[in-house]
This record gives structure tokens, C-alpha cells and sequence, in this order.
């Protein structure tokens, strides 16, 4: 983007500056809450490798409006992230609201229509 000189026409306000905000706040917590785990293991839970997974979301997320999970992103059950128009779908968005620390609560993607295993 830096090459296509595609950050000077990025101009817009972002879209939901207090979904923004919540999403900034939940930041440090999430990178620091394998400190104190009984299995940290600094080379996989390092606190900047967190750092970098929040900031990779909050630039798709909230700047290019796109999924934090790129389209293709595979799920369990051999569902994806998928775009139809300008609509994106992810067939797991509803299923982490229980999860604190997960970019799903933040993400632009809708609900996709998974259809039920018997």
C-alpha cells in the first residue's frame, strides 16, 4: 500500500471511533494475560507477537473495514471467510462473543448461514 501510495487518499474518519476505543482498551490485557500462566512459554506467548496480531486486526478491521480473519480463512467444518459484493461473512462472528479477548467482537463481517450438522 506504502508503494501504491494508497496512505495519503486514506483520509475517512473511522467509522465507529467507540468501537475503536473499546477495541484499543482491550489491547494490553490481551497481549499480557500468558504472563502469569502455568504453561508461558516466552518464544509462543511473547507479548509483542500479541502486539502485532492486535495491530494487523485493528488496521483490517478499522481502517480497511475488511475481517480481521482474511477471506479463505479456513474454519472447523470446512467453512471460510467469504466476501459476496461488498458484504463479508464469517461463519463463526456470533460464536465468540463469549470470548474476552476476541477480535470476532470488533469485526465488520456478518453472521454467515451455516448450515446445521445433524
Amino acid at each position: 500500500m506504502q508503494r501504491n501510495r494508497a496512505f495519503p487518499r486514506m483520509n475517512a474518519p473511522v467509522r465507529d471511533p467507540a468501537l475503536l476505543d473499546e477495541f484499543l482498551r482491550m489491547i494490553p490485557d490481551a497481549c499480557f494475560r500468558h504472563e502469569n500462566h502455568p504453561q508461558y512459554i516466552p518464544e509462543f506467548n511473547s507479548p509483542y507477537q500479541g502486539l502485532f496480531y492486535y495491530l494487523m486486526a485493528v488496521f483490517s478491521m478499522f481502517v480497511l473495514e475488511e475481517p480481521g480473519h482474511p477471506v479463505g480463512m479456513p474454519f472447523p467444518g470446512g467453512f471460510r471467510v467469504e466476501k459476496q459484493g461488498q458484504t463479508f461473512t464469517c461463519p463463526v462472528r456470533d460464536k465468540e462473543r463469549e470470548v474476552p479477548h476476541s477480535i470476532c467482537n470488533f469485526c465488520p463481517a456478518k453472521q454467515s448461514e451455516v448450515p446445521s450438522v445433524s
